[in-house]
């Protein structure tokens, strides 16, 4: 059975011989090859089937968004995340949706080699349940145009409020899984481990938000007609099954970030569904998202306890139960 390989590409000779002597645990689970530019990544990656590329940000030549950017397109099956020091905002906005995390260096070792085999052999725990595929399935997610045009709309206005626009991201599944993906890595600022929307919502600013809004970053391009319709009715699916396993969670624990995440679970539960995913209230899809964007684990495990399951004969007052039973067993877990 081939090994992983994962790619690392930095500069500074003595972050890469950091990094061999932090992974060399990892070398009978994948093997690692370091280079020190993004043109030479390129060629690693144009001979050679890679897993994952962890990439600084500034770097001579092409930067870690130019690369990044170029593997999003050419091979969107790679996992990609950036490891890195502060960079400049313009740079970083470039890497929304062209990568999957955003490590902070200096980073703690575990952290980083937890992130890189997270999404190495969840993806295959998962893929014996219901296909995964490859980590393209995020890059196609979009958000819907409407609600982004309501909430440009109301960010407009001075008086906006932040629980009125985590109101609006809340009815999108696509758009409240891209912004936990931001404020739950480094791309702004310290990761702060939620999986709360309206947090979420709060800790990136309403001003960096329409920013990224606007420079189309999170998802925002809709296709039309009949797909359109079908979507429409998912989300719409989605959107009251987190409700309800909201209120269920709320009459057992009062605790607004327990009831939170209960909503973001059954929000999340369909995200890249296909006509291969499992039979479960979870699609294994978006089980693999949330380990992979570096979710919280609470949220991660009730997503993955749902992928097996069965939904089958469950109407949406049963499902809702199961949810709200998977997110206080996993709160339990992370105690």
């Amino acid at each position: 059975m081939r090994k992983p390989i994962v790619l690392f590409v930095d500069d500074e000779p003595n972050i890469l011989s950091g990094l061999k002597r932090y992974c060399r645990s990892q070398r009978e689970l994948w093997d690692m090859v370091c280079v020190d530019s993004g043109e030479l990544a390129l060629e690693i990656l144009a001979n050679m089937k890679v897993d994952v590329v962890v990439s600084d940000m500034r770097m001579p030549g092409m930067s870690g968004a130019d690369l990044l950017e170029t593997i999003s397109v050419r091979w969107p099956g790679i996992v990609r995340f950036i490891l890195s020091g502060e960079a400049a905002p313009d740079q970083t906005l470039r890497t929304v949706g062209r990568s999957h995390r955003f490590l902070a260096k200096p980073c703690d070792p575990e952290i980083l080699i937890g992130a890189v085999n997270g999404p190495l052999f969840k993806k295959g725990r998962l893929d014996a349940i219901g296909e995964v595929h490859s980590t393209s399935f995020w890059d196609r997610l979009v958000s819907d145009r409407q609600t982004v045009r309501e909430i440009l709309l109301l960010l407009e206005s001075e008086s906006a409020r932040e629980s009125e626009v985590a109101n609006l991201v809340k009815q999108d599944p696509c758009l409240s899984a891209r912004l936990l993906q931001l404020v739950n890595s480094a791309y702004f600022g310290r990761a702060i481990g939620t999986s709360s929307v309206s947090r979420a919502v709060g800790s990136l600013g309403l001003e960096r938000f329409k920013q990224l809004l606007e420079a189309g970053r999170l998802g925002n391009a809709l296709s039309t007609g009949s797909e359109t319709r079908e979507l429409k009715s998912e989300r719409a699916v989605s959107v009251r099954l987190a409700r309800k396993a909201a209120v269920y969670v709320s009459k057992i624990v009062d605790d607004p970030e327990i009831t939170e995440l209960a909503y973001s679970v059954g929000l999340f539960l369909q995200l890249g569904q296909n006509d291969n995913s499992s039979n479960g209230i979870a699609s294994a899809a978006a089980a693999y998202s949330a380990n992979l964007l570096g979710f919280p684990a609470p949220l991660e495990n009730a997503l993955t306890s749902l992928v097996d399951c069965p939904q089958n004969g469950r109407d949406e007052n049963d499902r809702a139960q199961c949810i709200s039973d998977a997110v206080l067993v996993a709160c339990n877990q992370a105690a």
